[in-house]
């Protein structure tokens, strides 16, 4: 900082002080800055928290809820990269994010952000004006005396016409001929005559920018725009653009009267702050046109909203299969209400498999097998959050059974098919893992819930004890993101072994 001293015999009052860093002083400056980016910080902090904590109530259940859904799935795909860097460096217990993830998420997307608006801030005022900012040495030079004399004009008082705080170009190697204490001048004497003001570069003058700093540029600016239509595919189309997968399995045992039986499967619908009804809808739409004889849901029907788990689960009522709607319960519905869930199921007519066993008939399900007609359908509580257990499941069934099990992970398959475990299952329908959401060509799902990679990321799988058919889910969870990973439902058609033709004998 530049020391201010009065020259001997001049009036202070006709001193000009030496301009600080604009209109503020260095101390003003130094403590204003840190506080204004701590407010900011916890500003930006504040409306993530917000948006969240209300998200949890009225996203996705009416209008307004819709429009507060998309700003909360902005504002997710925004920190999104800052919670999965947090999950990295501290791997949560669960397969899940834990809380302190967001919140160290959301905190260090508000750092960087507000970093990013300083410095386009900084650049922008820097490329709009011609004349650099002021320095301490700068000062106002008063205007060159009239030829009547100093008195005339005032002596040492600073026209109209003068430019306080302008920054010498030094472009010339000229530095102004001034005092860095003051510009006042002593009474009695003229005031020295200001040095003419260097001409501003024309337009052609200006320099020309170099061929690195344009390909820094476009390379910056290509990155951006790629990086920004991606992020609007991934989280504003591709969650939308539903597929149909189409299965035909081969089930041991099943018997003639069943062959070409269909099941559509719906899981992971997860109605919330992500997955809106009508995108629902539009999936048990398209299963509707197939005429599907008996429709199996395999858990995750909401997320995060306590208020879905009605509209969740009777929306599913819409569902027209001519032998009914079966269901078990994934670990969303432990995390919300399980005991609600289980309530509202049962409201709206659709049996729960939990640790139990139905049989499907041509004449329709029933709770007895009928020997030589019957496909037993087992459910079985979530491995995460349930009670499972396999023994009751399969409770009452004939060893020549043919059967399918319902559960929500796919990771079952493994436990329950280790070698102390004699059992037979001819097919297992699953959910859970979402087909990691988001994928990378020629690699596959970035991150899975599953403890065996990415063996269960979607598809018909080749399990340890049988096949297993796992749906990539229809909704979405963590971040409201999909990328090479469409939603989708699913179609089964069950074949005799032997029999060519897939035409179905039920009506």
């Amino acid at each position: 900082m530049v020391r201010h001293e009065p020259q001997r015999g001049v009036d202070p009052a006709q001193e000009v002080p030496i301009p600080r860093y604009g209109k503020g002083s260095i101390l003003a400056s130094r403590v204003w800055r840190p506080i204004s980016w701590i407010l900011v910080f916890l500003l930006w902090w504040a409306l993530l928290m917000t948006v969240h904590a209300l998200s949890y109530r009225y996203a996705s259940l009416d209008q307004a809820g819709a429009v507060l859904g998309v700003i909360y799935r902005t504002v997710d795909v925004l920190c999104l990269p800052f919670v999965l860097a947090i999950a990295l460096l501290f791997p949560p217990e669960s397969h899940y994010t834990e809380p302190y993830h967001y919140l160290g998420g959301t905190g260090l997307s508000a750092i960087l952000y507000l970093f990013l608006f300083y410095k386009t801030r900084h650049i922008l005022s820097r490329r709009r004006s011609r004349i650099p900012n002021p320095t301490p040495g700068d000062c106002f030079h008063p205007e060159p005396p009239a030829k009547d004399g100093p008195a005339s004009r005032g002596q040492g008082q600073p026209s109209a016409k003068a430019r306080p705080g302008f920054a010498w170009r030094t472009a010339a190697g000229v530095s102004p001929p001034l005092s860095a204490t003051t510009c006042a001048t002593a009474p009695g004497r003229a005031p020295p005559p200001a040095p003419p003001l260097p001409p501003l570069p024309t337009r052609h003058q200006r320099p020309s920018t170099s061929r690195r700093s344009f390909m820094a540029g476009s390379l910056a600016i290509s990155a951006t725009v790629v990086g920004s239509g991606l992020a609007y595919w991934a989280t504003f189309v591709e969650p939308l653009e539903l597929r149909l997968r189409t299965y035909r399995v081969s089930i041991p045992d099943l018997p003639p009267s069943l062959h070409g039986i269909r099941v559509a499967h719906i899981s992971d619908s997860h109605l919330g702050p992500y997955t809106g009804m009508e995108h629902i809808q539009r999936a048990i739409a398209l299963l509707n046109s197939l005429n599907p004889h008996v429709a199996v849901l395999t858990g995750d029907y909401i997320y995060r909203n306590p208020r879905a788990v009605a509209p969740g689960i009777d929306i599913f009522r819409q569902l027209r299969s001519s032998h009914g709607t079966l269901a078990v319960l994934g670990n969303h519905e432990h995390w919300i209400g399980a005991q609600a869930c289980r309530d509202q199921l049962a409201r709206a007519g659709i049996p729960l498999l939990e640790n139990t066993n139905i049989f499907l008939t041509p004449q329709g399900l029933k709770r007895r097998e009928s020997p030589g007609e019957s496909l037993a359908i087992c459910g079985l509580a979530d491995i995460w959050e349930g009670s499972p257990d396999v023994e009751q499941a399969i409770s009452g069934l004939a060893p020549g059974c043919p059967r399918i099990l319902l559960v929500h992970n796919p990771d079952a398959a493994e436990i329950l098919a280790r070698p102390k475990n004699d059992l037979r299952f001819d097919l297992q329908l699953s959910g859970h893992t979402h087909g990691g959401q988001v994928a990378i060509p020629w690699r596959g799902a970035v991150l899975l819930p599953s403890d065996y990679g990415t063996k269960y990321a979607g598809g018909l799988v080749s399990g340890p004890g049988w096949p297993v058919i796992v749906s990539r889910g229809l909704g979405t969870t963590v971040a409201p993101v999909r990328f090479l990973v469409p939603p989708e439902v699913g179609m089964i058609t069950l074949l005799c072994p032997g029999m060519e033709s897939p035409g179905s004998r039920l009506s």
